[in-house]
């Protein structure tokens, strides 16, 4: 009798063990999963297949409730199809799972600023800087918010704003030529000409390939105070180099050769443009034409 007692105690005692194995197995085997299903969804991501992506996703999440970059990829594909609110939901479990996630923060305050709240963005940018102040791409995004906020409401102290992050941005990331196209921009629309020339002429020295920045530049030297038309043909007709299909681009060097008095030069350019679309230029010539008559 006391045998068999021992014996099924030892029985006992081996099925416990066989059974918490069984249980460490299973939560392996399910992490594993997750991490096919992780892997599948990321796949799908990039190449744009948010719709699968998603259903990945949630594979994951469903086998692992507590996997932070599972609900963040969820987020980016939802905001990929435009369901920001679903985005947000999600971007906000991800600092609720993971409070000092500065790329959930960076994420949010992107879809903040896509849904055009920028305050909110600001806010939740903030707080990267509070967990980070090396954090160098926030002052990036925070300029952005601001001067976004500062056209909005033509607001001078959004503008001043948008400068300093941009700067701070700029003094640390010296060689990123986003980072002064932007501050160029924001100069422009404080109306400030000259360092928005000074601004677009380093982003196109870091990048010489860079045509939004020779469209702002040309933008920019044909409005300033001296309405400096060479120096803005010189940056169109780089811009047309770049992009000989850009029809904006040959109406405002057309609309230069115009104020410079060279109708002939501005006809021709204005052709061009109307021939690749551009509705401005088509009015000009229209006008330009009833004016010879």
């Amino acid at each position: 009798m006391r045998k068999i007692l021992i014996i099924l105690m030892t029985m006992g005692i081996s099925l416990q063990i066989f059974a918490q194995n069984a249980d460490v197995s299973d939560k392996q085997m399910d992490s594993l999963k997750a991490e096919e299903f992780f892997t599948k969804a990321c796949n799908s991501f990039n190449n744009k297949n948010y719709e699968q992506a998603i259903e990945y996703y949630k594979q994951v999440i469903s086998l692992r409730p507590d996997y932070t970059n599972a609900y963040m990829g969820l987020g980016v594909a939802y905001g990929s199809k435009k369901d920001y609110k679903q985005a947000i939901m999600l971007l906000k479990k991800v600092i609720s799972l993971e409070p000092d996630s500065l790329d959930g923060y960076l994420l949010l305050g992107q879809t903040y600023s896509k849904i055009e709240n920028y305050e909110l963005a600001v806010e939740t940018y903030k707080k990267i800087i509070s967990l980070d102040s090396s954090y160098i791409w926030v002052h990036f995004e925070i300029g952005n918010a601001y001067n976004n906020i500062g056209n909005a409401c033509s607001s001078m102290e959004n503008y001043e704003l948008a400068v300093e992050h941009y700067k701070k941005y700029t003094t640390l990331e010296t060689t990123n030529a986003n980072g002064f196209l932007n501050l160029g921009k924001t100069y422009r629309n404080m109306e400030k000409f000259d360092l928005a020339i000074a601004s677009f002429k380093i982003a196109t020295s870091l990048e010489p390939d860079y045509a939004e920045a020779y469209y702002n530049l040309g933008l920019a030297y044909a409005n300033s105070n001296i309405k400096n038309y060479e120096q803005a043909i010189t940056s169109f007709k780089i811009l047309i180099s770049l992009e000989p299909d850009y029809a904006k681009a040959y109406t405002l060097l057309g609309l230069c050769y115009s104020l410079k008095d060279d109708y002939k030069q501005a006809d021709i350019y204005m052709k061009k443009a109307a021939k690749l679309g551009d509705e401005d230029a088509r009015q000009y010539l229209k006008i330009s034409k009833k004016g010879c008559n």
